[in-house]
């Protein structure tokens, strides 16, 4: 599944800009079944200097992954240790900072001088195609 936000405008000297978006429980409804997280792969480019994702359930909200210090570099899987079940009507946010010390404006795109926003989350059961993707 794909979650994150296409909406990246990170102005020049920008430091610790959070990009947000959220899944909401209107969309996650329409999912057959809760989905039992089993890994998340954040995925921005050089800009990146954190990620957290937090999932809302029953009015609580718990970070149910947190890299506060992210590398272009290394990038990586992240394994659930701790059990992340999204139940229909929960609600998963996605959010990623940046820092800007360059000139111009930088938006979404696939070159590394872009931006991206995105977490990979390997989920079961399988929800349908069209139900996979959560990007805003």
């Amino acid at each position: 599944m794909t979650f994150g936000s296409l909406r990246i405008n990170i102005p020049p000297g920008a430091d610790g800009l959070q990009v947000s978006s959220e899944c909401c429980g209107l969309l996650s409804r329409l999912w057959p079944a809760p989905l039992n997280f089993v890994s998340q792969w954040p995925h921005m480019h050089t800009n990146a200097t954190g990620f957290r994702a937090q999932l809302t359930s029953g009015g609580q909200t718990r970070t149910i992954l947190d890299v506060p210090h992210y590398s272009f570099n290394n990038q990586k899987p992240h394994l659930t240790v701790d059990p992340v079940v999204v139940k229909p009507g929960d609600t998963v946010s996605t959010t990623c900072i940046y820092r800007h010390p360059g000139n111009g404006v930088i938006r979404f795109g696939e070159s590394t001088t872009d931006e991206m926003c995105f977490n990979f989350v390997m989920a079961w059961p399988i929800p349908p195609k069209m139900l996979r993707t959560c990007v805003r």
